[in-house]
């Protein structure tokens, strides 16, 4: 899980940072966005990893630092000697329910299953986030996790949830900021459950910048 950031590390001045997004989740630039941070995409082109780890906090741990590493290969020369603090972001979440995970969908049919089974019971959402600052070749980690509770629904209302909200691209086939109705309980971080959890990045790159 994540560490607070230190008592004695300083705010950091998010008008003088710059920061990489290393996706191409529309839902992930929105929360920067709304959260005043300057960045750009630069989705990964990796290929992410069967789950090889006992966790699933490993296995979302991984896959950001596969997504972070496959595009800092790709562009840190182009950082060499760069004033300007840059650091890049990637991300990785799943849903998980006693130790199996639901990913995206494979089709509507699996995504009602999907549904139907987390409904009316507490699973987690975790979200695994990489960071590399590219003005001191350093890297950091961090994992969140958070519960949450979807209303129990029947076939005919799922099926309508189906028409508002495409599921095939959310794992556990749903989308919090696009269907909080169907939520009926949520302990710990919003942003965590839309993709990228905001308190935690912030507190790690307050700790990463201060190094």
């Amino acid at each position: 899980m994540t560490s607070p950031s230190s008592p004695a590390s300083k705010p950091f001045d998010r008008e003088s940072l710059r920061l990489i997004l290393a996706s191409q989740s529309p839902r992930r630039a929105n929360l920067l966005q709304q959260a005043g941070y300057t960045f750009e995409t630069i989705p990964s082109q990796a290929e992410e990893k069967e789950a090889e780890f006992h966790t699933v906090e490993e296995v979302v741990m991984e896959n950001a630092a596969i997504k972070g590493r496959d595009v800092v290969a790709r562009i840190r020369s182009g950082f060499a000697g760069a004033e300007t603090p840059t650091v890049l972001v990637a991300a990785d979440t799943l849903v998980a329910m006693k130790g199996k995970v639901y990913p995206k969908p494979r089709d509507l049919d699996e995504a009602h299953h999907f549904l139907s089974t987390l409904g009316g019971r507490y699973h987690r959402v975790y979200t695994g986030v990489y960071l590399y600052h590219f003005n001191c070749d350093r890297e950091a980690q961090l994992v969140d996790a958070t519960r949450v509770m979807l209303r129990k629904m029947e076939t005919a209302e799922i099926q309508k949830v189906f028409e508002l909200v495409n599921p095939l691209d959310k794992a556990g086939a749903y989308g919090y900021q696009d269907s909080e109705w169907i939520v009926s309980s949520l302990i710990g971080s919003e942003t965590n459950v839309i993709g990228l959890p905001m308190e935690a990045l912030e507190a790690a790159l307050t700790k990463l910048l201060a190094n």
